[in-house]
């Protein structure tokens, strides 16, 4: 009780900086998302697609996304953020490191999951496009990826939580969110349990309404369809 006590104290005498850690959390995480859909989303048809396309195409797209699954986010954050200023010459800050990073995992995943949700769709739907003149980009833009991305918003939804968790590793190149926010808060006062058990609180506040929302959102979308 007395550590409740201390960490609600923390949290109020520190809430400024907080809410800017929170802020930072939630816009990388949101740039991070955003991009990673639209790389991801495009990437999943082709996924989808094996078989169909040259044999080229589908080994530098299994490549790369493995590539990119066997790396820990945590070493891609540090190895991408020493890489730019090396190979370009000009430094990066934090924040544009953890949005690309993050959005290259986020686009991996999401390519998995609307190829999932694309292999699901009955071919049907797809021929009868097709019979009907659709180019195989159009059958793709207005039949295969928008019945995909409906079928998998739940999933991609989930996607984003964990995203959203992920983000904290963007500490250890200094992004200034809630992880780091902390860091630097219990440096300068050497209160570490309290300040820790704010920062749990928080994302339980940030993570469990947006879970319940989710599970909602899919029990309503599965009676839908």
């Amino acid at each position: 009780m007395h550590l409740l006590t201390r960490s609600a104290e923390f949290l109020v005498e520190y809430a400024p900086a907080f809410m800017r850690g929170a802020w930072v959390t939630l816009s990388v995480t949101a740039v991070a998302c955003l991009l990673g859909l639209f790389v991801g989303v495009p990437l999943g048809w082709l996924r989808s697609r094996r078989g169909q396309l040259p044999p080229w195409i589908d080994k530098v797209i299994m490549s790369a996304a493995e590539c990119t699954k066997a790396i820990p986010v945590l070493v891609l954050l540090v190895w991408w953020h020493y890489l730019i200023p090396e190979a370009t010459g000009r430094a990066t800050t934090p924040f544009v490191t953890t949005a690309v990073v993050l959005s290259l995992t986020v686009a991996v995943s999401a390519s998995e999951i609307i190829g999932s949700a694309i292999r699901s769709i009955p071919e049907g739907e797809l021929e009868a496009a097709e019979a009907l003149g659709m180019t195989p980009v159009q059958v793709a833009r207005f039949v295969g990826v928008p019945l995909a991305t409906r079928a998998a918003a739940s999933s991609l939804l989930l996607l984003a939580i964990d995203t959203l968790k992920l983000s904290t590793f963007a500490s250890v190149i200094a992004l200034g969110e809630l992880l780091h926010t902390t860091d630097i808060i219990i440096q300068q006062r050497y209160t570490p349990l309290p300040g820790y058990t704010a920062l749990a609180v928080i994302f339980i506040l940030l993570v469990i309404p947006a879970s319940a929302i989710v599970r909602r959102f899919g029990r309503k979308w599965a009676i839908r369809r």
